[in-house]
């Protein structure tokens, strides 16, 4: 019976923590964001100027996308005025409308790799408000 007890105070103390970690990620992540430029794996690289495209991750796992400037191509996703859905997926990768990516915080930076391991995007964005 002891025994029971115990792996199962584990699992609910390895459950919150995991919660919580998630929650500091989405913590991290809410707010507007301004794409600071587009990395197209091997292609050309664009830069936008701050402001031009903001997208904006709320607490309630949406991104709203407001877009001043028509994207230099189709390859930025959510390249459209609208609202979209995101969800972490782990401590590093979250899915941006049903898309995977992997992604890192560096400062105030953001940066969304799509298949980092085969040369793919790299999306680059500086945060402007929580």
């Amino acid at each position: 019976m002891k025994t029971i007890l115990l792996i199962l105070s584990l699992v609910v103390i390895t459950s919150c923590n995991r919660n919580e970690e998630s929650r500091e990620e989405t913590n991290d992540l809410v707010g507007r964001w301004s794409l600071m430029s587009l990395h197209p794996g091997l292609g050309q690289p664009h830069a936008y100027d701050n402001g031009d495209i903001i997208w904006t991750f709320n607490s309630d796992n949406t991104i709203d996308v407001t877009l001043l400037v028509t994207p230099l191509n189709n390859l930025l996703p959510l390249n459209q005025n609208g609202s979209y859905s995101y969800n972490i997926i782990s401590d590093d990768s979250l899915s941006v409308d049903s898309r995977d990516y992997k992604y890192e915080f560096e400062d105030q930076v953001l940066r969304l790799l799509d298949n980092p391991e085969s040369d793919g995007k790299t999306i680059i964005f500086q945060k402007i408000e929580n």
